[in-house]
Formats: structure tokens, sequence, C-alpha cells
């Protein structure tokens, strides 16, 4: 008769008998294997790892389901992909004018899609009309510009893969009351970018850096160039993040005391 095991976890197969065919024979007979042999426990099988096995159809559903979702999101972007390319090649055979007038009315297409950073679509669009980069998306707004006030830098990657020169072209090109590229990356980004990261300090942190990839693509000679209001792009950043950095700055010190105060306890426990 098999032994009842202790953990509740599966049976040991060091307390199971060799069943034998013959009863005549001996037991330990080296000769014979034992029938039915059951698995071993490997050191004991939990109530856990017992559990989830009962639960695996319910997991595999749930898995299933997923597996289901990204693949439907998947065919989405595939179906607007070639959606896209095939409005361009009907657009093809119009002219300038009626393509730019078609992404202008009743919405601006191209201008959207460069706040909202649809890096594909505009991508698909400059392949396939590439003047498009030169017209303002926004009213006042290059496409160049858009990108920059929006913190879109795969679109910003875009432009400059397509043409360095264009993208200084572009760059050099004055804004209302005769603000700079510069000027606009000085300014608070929109919240739906600020927010994206969570803490202040690291927010200040993402647009400091921000602020020093655009100073990169502007000309020396702008860097320090004045608006109407006699104000550099350095001095616009200042103000525009003056209480981002007071938050940061506050945010870095309960962080730090924090850290201080759980040294101290585990200094104070390693002492007991």
């Amino acid at each position: 008769m098999l032994q009842e095991p202790e953990n509740g976890g599966g049976v040991h197969p060091n307390r199971i008998p060799s069943l034998q065919p013959n009863h005549d024979k001996k037991p330990n007979s080296s000769s014979e294997e034992p029938i039915n042999q059951l698995p071993s426990s490997n050191q004991g099988e939990s109530a856990y790892d017992q559990q989830k096995l009962s639960e695996s159809p319910i997991a595999r559903e749930e898995f299933s389901h997923t597996i289901k979702i990204v693949r439907d999101a998947k065919l989405k972007h595939e179906c607007a992909v070639e959606l896209v390319n095939h409005a361009c090649t009907q657009l093809s055979s119009k002219s300038f004018y009626q393509i730019f007038y078609f992404l202008q009315n009743p919405e601006h297409i191209l201008g959207t899609a460069v706040c909202g950073g649809i890096e594909e679509f505009v991508r698909i669009l400059l392949h396939h009309f590439p003047n498009l980069i030169h017209y303002e998306v926004l009213p006042e707004r290059n496409i160049l510009q858009v990108a920059v006030e929006f913190r879109q830098e795969k679109i910003v990657d875009i432009i400059k893969n397509i043409s360095p020169t264009t993208t200084k072209i572009l760059c050099s090109i004055e804004l209302e009351l005769e603000n700079t590229n510069l000027h606009l990356a000085g300014k608070l980004a929109p919240s739906f970018k600020l927010f994206s990261v969570s803490g202040a300090a690291l927010q200040m942190q993402r647009e400091l850096q921000w602020f020093k990839e655009v100073e990169k693509m502007t000309s020396p000679f702008r860097r320090e160039r004045k608006n109407t209001y006699n104000e550099t792009a350095k001095y616009v950043f200042r103000k525009e993040h003056k209480e981002l950095a007071e938050q940061g700055e506050k945010w870095m010190k309960n962080t730090a005391n924090s850290c201080m105060l759980v040294s101290t306890l585990i200094a104070t426990m390693n002492k007991r």
C-alpha cells in the first residue's frame, strides 16, 4: 500500500514499491524495472504550482485574447499605412496646388500628424511629395517649427535624414515677433509631452536636453538672436521653466531627505 506524502505536494518515488508481474521474484532484483513509475515530485510540488496548473486554461484564454488584440492593432496599422499610400498615389495625378489644398482643408492634415508625432504618415507624405517640406503645415509654421514646438524628435530626425541643408534652411526662417526655432524650444512643452515623464526634475532634464538639441541645429549667430521683446532664446527658456525648475529642486531635496532617512534606519538596524 502506498504511503501518503507528508508535504501533500506529491508522492516521493522512493516510497513506491516496484510493481512486479510475478510475486515469486525478488522485489529488489536489478533485472526488473518498475512498471507505471510515477513522475518525480522534484522536491515536492508546491500548492501554488498546483493552483497555477489548475488555472492554466484561464491563463491560456487570457494570453490568446492579448495576442488577438496585438494582432488586430497591427492589422489596423497596416491597413492605415496602405490607405495613406493609396491616397498619395491618387493625389499624384493632381497639381501641387490641388494636393496642398487637399492637405489643408478642412483640417491641416500634415500639421496635425506632426503635432501628434505620427511619423509614418509624415514619412509617406514627404516621400510622395518632397516639396511639402518647404511649406507651412500650420499657420505661420513650417514642418520643422511645428516638430520643434511640440517636441516631436522623430519627425525632426525624418527631416534631418531627408536633407541636412534643408534642415538648416528651415531653421533660419524667422517666426512672428522675430522669434527663432530656438525660441520655440525655449517655451514650455505642451502638457501631453511634458507629463509623459513623471517628476519635475526629470521633466526639467528632458526640456533642457531638447533645448540643447535644437541649439545644435541653429547657426551660431542666431543662437543669441533677440526677438521683438529683446529676449534671447536662453532668457525665454529660463522664464518659461522657472516654476518647473523650482518644483524640480524641491523634488530633489525631498528625495535626498528620504534617502538619508532610509540610510539612517538601515545603519541603526545594522548596529543592533
